[in-house]
């Protein structure tokens, strides 16, 4: 147990500068005075203890909207920099065709991510309690292979009245291959460049098999070099192109033999042809529970969740996230990041102004599959019920390939430029099994729609209006 501490980086690793004025040859910028740079020869240096930044990574944050968004970094390297006296620099150059606005705080950081701000690993009953976390480099507080975690009143935001916006280089609680009970209670995330919550297992791709010896490969360039899998651990055999299990099996040995590469020695002999196709491990898996916790300012996503036992996401409010505030993803082509959701429960919840770079105000279910296999779907059993949805003109649900999804007695208020009306699908739905949308409320101007396709007209029951686009 870790409980009643702060920690901070007396320089982060980010770079913060606040715009003063513009004019279409030249900004001027206040540079925080925690972000340490130099001026030579009319170029800015940004550095710490040990390093200076070489990659311009750039996140731009509108204090007006609480928005963080996208941004380039480019313009002022291009310029040319003259120091107006400590901490307030003026980037000489062709600035006409930019939209910086006074006010606007930039964000800069190396994207390479080679530490976290903390690391749970192979670990048990670990427990942290009124921790602020005042800024975190790299991959936040990462949990990995690891069992019964619990975080409460854990605090990533930058300190009171510090002039800081940012306080983590990306995530800010991520879980990978954990089990028992994952519980995230009363937190609160401000300002990071990346989601505040991911969990997920990682899939290695199969490369050789040899009657009952696998070899598997770490697949992502962010990923590799731990043990992925143990004696006695249940594995599946995943088909990239489906997500769906085509084998199940359980490991006699497993073997990291070197960075990338492990050997696994399984009870069942599988066959050549699994060749190409990935392994995910069964047993490492959490039950999560999310509640009573607020995830502000990001330019991500709010939640990232894959894990094949129990989930619930239930009195948070997510605020200015800048992509899908939940997101339900698996893949086994891109992050490898797994698995299937089998049961998950998403339940009075506020979300509110998000999805502005990803226009989806809300939660998507998105499996990367390349294939749909007739009456087989890659999650199931999703019920999101009793929230709240304050967005802009976009869907509020985007499902694929879900069986028995549930999306009901929900309130929708849309604010925008032409008083609150509604021109896009409500949700969108793509070959899911056995949904019911029904019992939602919407602004009285709002005229909801549903998008479904690939799917069967009995497979859905609703209340709102709703268009087979395709079969």
């Amino acid at each position: 147990r870790i409980k009643n501490i702060s920690f901070d980086y007396a320089r982060p690793t980010m770079s913060e500068m606040k715009i003063s004025s513009v004019s279409p040859n030249a900004i001027e910028m206040a540079i925080h005075p925690d972000s340490k740079y130099s001026i030579d020869s009319g170029r800015i240096r940004f550095y710490g203890e040990g390093w200076r930044t070489r990659s311009y990574h750039t996140i731009l944050f509108d204090s007006v909207s609480n928005r963080l968004t996208y941004a380039s970094f480019a313009p002022f390297l291009r310029s040319r920099e003259v120091e107006l006296r400590p901490n307030k620099v003026r980037f000489e150059g062709d600035f006409a065709a930019e939209n910086y606005k006074p006010g606007n705080i930039l964000t800069v950081r190396d994207p390479y991510r080679d530490n976290c701000g903390a690391f749970v690993s192979l670990s048990k009953n670990v427990a942290l309690e009124n921790i602020n976390m005042y800024y975190m480099h790299g991959l936040g507080i990462v949990s990995q292979f690891s069992e019964n975690i619990s975080l409460f009143k854990v605090r990533v935001a930058p300190p009171q009245n510090s002039g800081r916006v940012m306080a983590s280089f990306a995530d800010c609680f991520h879980f990978s291959g954990c089990k028992g009970a994952v519980l995230i209670d009363s937190c609160y995330t401000s300002g990071s460049h990346d989601d505040p919550i991911n969990v997920h297992g990682t899939y290695l791709q199969i490369t050789g098999v040899k009657s009952n010896t696998v070899t598997v490969r770490f697949m992502h360039h962010q990923t590799w070099g731990f043990n992925a899998f143990f004696r006695d651990d249940s594995v599946a055999i995943i088909d990239p192109q489906t997500l769906l299990i085509v084998a199940r099996t359980k490991l006699i040995k497993a073997t990291l033999v070197n960075k990338h590469e492990m050997l696994l020695e399984t009870e069942a002999k599988l066959p050549q042809g699994y060749t190409g196709f990935c392994v995910e491990n069964l047993t490492w898996y959490p039950q999560v529970t999310i509640r009573n916790s607020r995830f502000e300012r990001t330019n991500t996503r709010g939640i990232l969740i894959t894990t094949r036992r129990k989930a619930l996401i239930e009195n948070n409010v997510f605020a200015a996230t800048g992509m899908y505030p939940i997101l339900v993803a698996d893949d086994a082509s891109s992050w490898y990041e797994s698995g299937a959701v089998t049961d998950l429960t998403i339940k009075n919840n506020v979300f509110e102004n998000c999805g502005y770079n990803s226009e989806s105000g809300a939660i998507t279910i998105l499996p990367e599959n390349k294939i749909l296999v007739n009456n087989q779907a890659v999650h199931r059993s999703i019920s999101i019920t009793g929230n709240l949805f304050i967005i802009n003109n976009g869907s509020v649900l985007n499902a694929r390939s879900v069986d028995q999804l549930i999306f009901q007695n929900n309130k929708v208020i849309y604010i925008d430029s032409v008083g609150g009306r509604n021109y896009q699908p409500v949700a969108s739905i793509v070959a899911c099994k056995k949904v019911k949308l029904l019992n939602n409320s919407f602004g009285s101007n709002a005229k909801p729609s549903i998008l479904v396709s690939k799917m069967n007209k009995t497979d859905l029951s609703t209340d709102i209006n709703s268009s087979q686009v395709d079969q």
